[in-house]
């Protein structure tokens, strides 16, 4: 079979890195051993990455957006990598004055728009994505447990029978909260992260591939309460977050793990509130407002809010880095 030749951008939203291919001209077809081995870290060409995503036509928006985690298989969404590929459609769209770009993924359509001018300020590269709603049905996630049982003292039952030595760990008296954001995640609500801070890579593993639990596996966070500081201002909290990814592992941000953090703090009513959410790579920020965010016009000017609900992720995404690699 001849070697096929195929560019790709690497990007990386917080940390949260990859490779990305563009087959809205070109047809480009993965098996499993290929992404593997694209996104395997020893990979001279790539560098490895979190996730591979590959950019495809639409109907229903600008882009379709297909996401494959490191070990092969696809997820639904991805914030972060939703920014990535939401800078590169922006940018394409500079020289039509394009503001906003629309993503097609399988959890849905995102919207993705510019940060706004700040008093004379701008980052083109900071990002904002209107987020999935959180949605807290257990049959979202999916989710096998009792429905009438806490959520953490099942899991903690789970990995009982399996023999794991965490089944005593004291992160079980802690609350956690089932969460849908595109992609489904169990959030532990901690008061703070020094419970945790020694293994929680290697509970994550273990909750994440409780199949009997989590038929398609789960994302697993660990989230700081809380904290609103004095120059925050209204409504604006700050936590701390590490988040274990399905299918992933350990990275440096995780943007849909961060809406899941948010929205289980702020509950179902998805009240007013800003968190600043601290990962290893960097802070996102997620809003819970009822007006859209601001669409920047090239004059500078804004358009009208509307009255929508909606959950809002904010943050920086890299330069694009070119390369070509063989399948």
């Amino acid at each position: 079979m001849p070697v096929s030749e195929i560019n790709f951008l690497k990007m990386d939203g917080l940390g949260n890195d990859f490779v990305i291919i563009d087959a809205r001209r070109r047809n480009v077809a993965l098996t499993t051993e290929q992404v593997q081995k694209i996104s395997a870290r020893n990979n001279s060409k790539t560098g490895g990455c979190d996730q591979l995503i590959i950019i495809e036509n639409s109907q229903k928006a600008d882009c379709f957006m297909r996401i494959y985690n490191g070990d092969g298989g696809q997820v639904d969404a991805c914030g972060n990598a939703t920014r990535c590929v939401g800078y590169l459609l922006l940018e394409e769209g500079k020289k039509d004055e394009v503001t906003e770009v629309t993503i097609e993924t399988n959890a849905g359509i995102f919207r993705v728009n510019r940060f706004p001018i700040m008093a004379g300020i701008s980052n083109p590269r900071k990002i904002n994505v209107v987020m999935k709603l959180p949605e807290f049905d257990f049959d979202k996630i999916p989710y096998n447990g009792p429905k009438d049982e806490s959520v953490n003292k099942v899991v903690k039952e789970f990995l009982k029978r399996k023999g794991s030595k965490f089944a005593t760990h004291k992160l079980f008296e802690k609350e956690a909260v089932l969460v849908n954001v595109g992609n489904p995640h169990i959030v532990f609500m901690l008061d703070n992260f020094d419970i945790v801070k020694k293994d929680w890579k290697e509970v994550g593993r273990e909750i994440e591939n409780l199949t009997e639990l989590f038929p398609k596996r789960i994302n697993v966070g660990f989230a700081g309460r809380p904290i609103k500081t004095d120059d925050a201002g209204d409504n604006t909290y700050h936590l701390e977050l590490h988040v274990w990814e399905r299918g992933a592992g350990a990275t440096k941000a995780c943007g849909t793990g961060a809406c899941a953090a948010a929205a289980a703090f702020s509950g179902k009513e998805g009240t007013e509130k800003r968190y600043i959410i601290r990962q290893k790579g960097g802070e996102l920020e997620i809003s819970f407002t009822t007006r859209r965010p601001t669409r920047l016009k090239q004059d500078n000017s804004t358009s009208a809010f509307s009255g929508e609900k909606i959950m809002l992720m904010t943050g920086a995404v890299s330069e694009a880095l070119p390369g070509t690699l063989e399948l």
